[in-house]
């Protein structure tokens, strides 16, 4: 899910939940480069503002920080599932 768009900016309609408790057999992936930086109190993105968690967030740098680079945040274990299978 990418919750914010570049274009119109808004927080598409995420409910207070959290998903990784609601379905089986599958992960919430929430892109997050827009969000991170520009919402919240602490700046913390969407996750803060709406209240749900993501089994795994990514995003880039270059959007609200205006730096190179990106980030995977997740458990320890899918995290290095990530490293360990995705392709250089």
């Amino acid at each position: 899910m990418e919750p914010v768009t570049g274009g119109a900016g808004p927080v598409v309609g995420l409910e207070r939940r959290d998903f990784s408790r609601v379905f089986i057999d599958w992960i919430a992936i929430m892109d997050d480069s827009h969000g991170v930086g520009a919402f919240g109190s602490s700046g913390r993105g969407t996750e803060e503002v709406t209240g749900t968690t993501a089994d795994l967030l990514i995003g880039t740098l270059g959007k609200a920080f205006g730096v190179n680079g990106g980030y995977v945040v997740g458990s320890a274990v899918l995290v290095r599932y990530l490293r360990e299978t995705s392709p250089l």
